[in-house]
């Protein structure tokens, strides 16, 4: 019975033992020529079941601008929306400007992919939901923005598809 005891602690042992050594033989940062240590390292911690970060967040079809251009006083001032929420967004990750960014990302999609302009119209929106939604939300910043002392507002939403490069323009 010790015998056993003694024989399954060094198997313990062992495994434990070449478990770390190959983990640190696959993250080792000194790159040189992959050799069958690697090859089995990479068997040995590679997942069965890989799950790459497009199962969450998938890739992107389009790019979004939006262009903002309003009067305050006497001056104007004119911008692209979602560039300046992903810069502050950027700038500070706890400022909420995750939720907002998000919010127009995805009232944008929801435009593009259901309206019945998708493909018929590249120019003036009327009468569609979706893009109200959008038109609502620059309104609600842009106000937000300048106190209340916006007028004069228009703003161009530019929709670039990224494999075939077209682009649509709605106002």
């Amino acid at each position: 019975m010790q015998k056993a005891k003694t024989i399954f602690g060094v198997f313990i042992l062992l495994f434990i033992v070449l478990h770390f050594f190959l983990i640190v033989s696959f993250i080792n940062p000194v790159k040189r020529a992959e050799g069958r240590m690697h090859y089995y390292a990479m068997f040995y911690l590679y997942p069965f079941f890989d799950q790459g970060w497009n199962l969450f967040a998938p890739v992107p079809h389009s790019n979004y601008h939006l262009y903002v251009k309003y009067k305050e006083g006497a001056i104007t001032k004119q911008f692209d929306l979602i560039d300046l929420i992903q810069n502050q967004h950027a700038a500070n990750r706890f400022g909420g400007y995750e939720t907002m960014s998000l919010a127009l990302s995805n009232s944008i999609h929801n435009f593009e992919y259901s309206t019945k302009l998708h493909q018929a119209l590249n120019g003036p929106i009327k009468n569609d939901v979706s893009y109200l939604v959008v038109q609502h939300f620059v309104k609600a910043f842009v106000n937000e923005q300048s106190h209340g002392c916006a007028y004069d507002l228009n703003f161009l939403l530019s929709i670039t598809n990224v494999e075939t490069k077209a682009m649509c323009v709605y106002y």
